[in-house]
């Protein structure tokens, strides 16, 4: 079984996603506002077992965000806040 792993959280928009998968995986991130406004993307990430992403989004507005992480053998949410 996949598993996904964000921290910290809270945070100032600078944070960790982190994936361990049993096999090769291609997954996609994506990160929705309150609104469901899409205010990062990023697709086609391929790696074998284990992925780590460190995100930078300083820019955004204190607040709740929604961050999708989505592959062949993952279909993870988590709310995460946003406090700078």
């Amino acid at each position: 079984e996949s598993f996904v792993n964000i921290f910290p959280n809270p945070n100032t928009g600078s944070f960790t996603i982190k994936v361990n998968a049993k096999t090769k995986e291609e997954i996609n991130i994506c990160v929705y506002n309150l609104l469901g406004k899409n205010v990062y993307e990023e697709k086609n990430l391929t790696f074998d077992a284990h992925f780590t992403k460190e995100m930078n989004l300083e820019h955004l507005q204190d607040g709740i965000y929604f961050v999708n992480v989505t592959g062949n053998n993952i279909n993870y949410s988590a709310k995460v806040i946003i406090q700078h």
